[in-house]
């Protein structure tokens, strides 16, 4: 997929994903429009998994802008010039209503209330939005009670009108993901109560039970055209395993390329952005790029590592605005959050001894599950890869290039300051007398990532020893 990059002196689009805005402010951009193409001769029902901020909202909010009626095609052409789609147009080009939703948004404590709030007023919005632009015959009557309803009323509305129906979801796996995580924020659990694995799957499962509702209403629609964007693929084999059609490109190297840029791009945006800029000096701030924008691969046959779209164009407007006294860090929104629920569930994990932890200072061979669920997580024979495969979709950690021939699959962390952030987060989520223990080596000169894990380690056998049950607060 040739890389184009548009508008070079343009602004940097840090922190946005909405196409229109990006066009609107001159924004500067790395193409990545061939991947709409591509989903339009690959298939008509899709999903792409990736860590956060590396471009999948943009993609949708894109892939609906291209495949709206609505938008005038004048509109449209402006929207997409200069970009590759623009220069070779598909036949779906303005030819979906489309419905556009948002997962994010769901609240996790009362999911169903919330998902139906959601999907309801986005099908009021869709409703006014092409009655107003001719396109629909009536209006599509909203069930408050029941959205199952308002979705079949819609497709009912749409087909009468003779038009054909997308259905487009962003971060679909938002809220069955918080549930897994935020076990202490979720449906009035108090801090203090203890859950053992079986409740804490049940009340995982209600939170997907929920999505396989809504997934089982767009398939009994008959809906022409679906596409899914999500970080951890653990709510879709049973959240929505009623869409049976949906092809997973997350693997296709067509479109491994669009969830982040490569070294070549981020050489091309410093030559266009900085032209007084000599090749040593990009290669200076190429390699610092390296060390903060977390590189990523899919597997060992990924040649080229992907960098965070958002931390490079973090990295750009930094070396904008402070030139030469610039010191590069991570962006703060790429950064595991504080406290992190991720490493937190990690360590408290049963199967914690083969976690994703023990990666602080050494790699651990790697056979990746594809569309693993949740109940994996707490399976004795597929946890301990199903925590590491966790961990590799959040982009936590990555897959060693060249493969290793002895152990083959290999994960270890991105760089060297990744591997400390996430040593930091492991160190914030031990229980304090631990924590204490790594503090204490740490100030004997013990390297960090060392002293967290012989403290983790030293946890580890506490609490095997004392036979605890596993508990999300223990």
């Amino acid at each position: 997929m040739r890389s184009i990059v548009i508008n070079p002196q343009g602004v940097l689009p840090y922190g946005l994903s909405d196409w229109t805005t990006m066009r609107q402010k001159e924004c500067m951009y790395v193409d990545r429009t061939q991947a709409i193409a591509e989903l339009d001769t690959t298939a008509a029902h899709a999903c792409l998994w990736g860590p956060r901020r590396t471009g999948k909202s943009l993609l949708a909010n894109q892939l609906a802008l291209w495949h709206d009626k609505a938008v005038p095609e004048v509109e449209r052409t402006e929207l997409f010039a200069g970009t590759y789609i623009g220069r070779n147009p598909t036949a779906s080009a303005g030819q979906y209503l489309v419905l556009a939703l948002d997962f994010s948004k769901v609240d996790e404590c009362r999911s169903e209330h919330y998902l139906k709030k959601l999907v309801n007023a986005a099908i009021q919005t869709f409703s006014e939005k092409y009655r107003k632009a001719g396109l629909l015959n009536e209006d599509v009557k909203i069930d408050d009670k029941y959205y199952a309803t308002s979705i079949a009323n819609l497709a009912r509305v749409v087909e009468s009108s003779g038009h054909k129906l997308s259905v487009i979801v962003d971060a679909v796996d938002s809220f069955a993901y918080k549930i897994l995580l935020h076990v202490s924020h979720t449906c009035g659990l108090r801090a203090k109560e203890r859950l053992d694995i079986g409740s804490f799957y049940q009340l995982e499962a209600w939170g997907t039970s929920v999505l396989r509702d809504f997934c089982l209403r767009l398939n009994l629609c008959g809906i022409e055209r679906t596409f899914f964007t999500g970080v951890l693929p653990v709510a879709w084999p049973t959240g929505c395993s009623s869409i049976k059609r949906v092809m997973d490109l997350t693997d296709d190297p067509a479109f491994q390329k669009t969830l982040g840029f490569k070294s070549s791009d981020i050489d091309e945006l410093l030559a266009l952005r900085f032209p007084a800029m000599d090749p040593n000096e990009r290669a200076k701030h190429l390699a610092a790029i390296h060390r903060t924008c977390n590189g990523y691969r899919r597997s060992s046959s990924q040649v080229e590592a992907l960098y965070n779209p958002q931390g490079v164009w973090f990295y750009l407007d930094q070396r904008q605005n402070h030139g030469d006294q610039m010191v590069p860090h991570i962006d703060p929104n790429v950064l595991p959050p504080v406290p992190d629920e991720v490493v937190d569930f990690l360590v408290r994990h049963a199967a914690a001894t083969n976690s994703p932890v023990r990666l602080m200072d050494e790699a651990i061979p790697y056979e990746p599950l594809h569309g693993f669920s949740t109940a994996d997580l707490f399976d004795k024979r597929r946890q301990p890869q199903a925590l590491l495969s966790m961990a590799h979709y959040l982009g936590y950690l990555t897959v060693q290039y060249p493969k290793d021939e002895a152990l083959g699959n290999v994960l270890v962390a991105p760089n060297e300051e990744m591997r400390s952030e996430f040593t930091d987060s492991v160190l914030r989520s031990l229980p304090k007398v631990y924590g204490t223990l790594a503090v204490a080596a740490m100030a004997k000169d013990v390297l960090p990532a060392v002293a967290v894990k012989d403290a983790f380690d030293a946890y580890l056998t506490g609490r095997l020893s004392r036979k605890r049950t596993y508990s999300r607060f223990g």
